[in-house]
């Protein structure tokens, strides 16, 4: 009991840094991988193609990219219709 700030800070973070660690390890293995690898893949995909086929590459959204955030912007108006509780969770 007779330790100084510093030591009392340091018996607090270290436990935390450690619960943080969980935490992230634990996202990590319940990540649906394949709803962020397939955005990546269709770029990539895009890129080749037009490497191929000697087209430039415009910057900007694309058809599919517009109306995946369309549907995006639908899904978010009927969450918010619905009133359920905002949770980090997939339901």
């Amino acid at each position: 009991m007779s330790g100084n700030a510093l030591s009392y800070l340091y018996a607090a973070e270290w436990p935390a840094f450690a619960i943080f660690g969980v935490v992230v390890w634990w996202n990590f293995l319940h990540d649906d991988p394949e709803a962020h690898g397939n955005r990546g893949l269709n770029h990539l995909r895009r890129h080749q193609r037009h490497a191929e086929t000697g087209e430039a590459v415009t910057p900007g959204p694309r058809r599919d990219e517009e109306s995946t955030l369309r549907a995006y912007n639908d899904y978010l108006e009927q969450l918010s219709r619905e009133n359920r509780p905002k949770t980090w969770r997939r339901q």
